[in-house]
């Protein structure tokens, strides 16, 4: 495996880490939107953890394209 093509891998590693950590905060903010402990902020750390998941997946899609178009 070459230097160039590693690089790419930890591209798309990073880009699942970023993921995991949105599914993170979705799931933290539904459990902050149970009935016993409403709190305002819980709808914007499930919208942080979409976006936080949109730009993980767009991150690893984007390091996959770029070691196919490499080959």
């Amino acid at each position: 495996m070459s230097a160039q093509s590693l690089y790419y891998v930890i591209i798309l590693g990073q880009g699942f880490i970023i993921a995991l950590l949105g599914f993170n905060f979705i799931t933290q903010g539904r459990n902050l939107l149970q009935p016993e402990n409403r709190v305002k902020s819980a709808s914007q750390m499930i919208y942080t953890g979409l976006a936080l998941v949109g730009l993980g997946a767009v991150v690893g899609l984007l390091a996959l394209i770029l070691v196919v178009l490499k080959r």
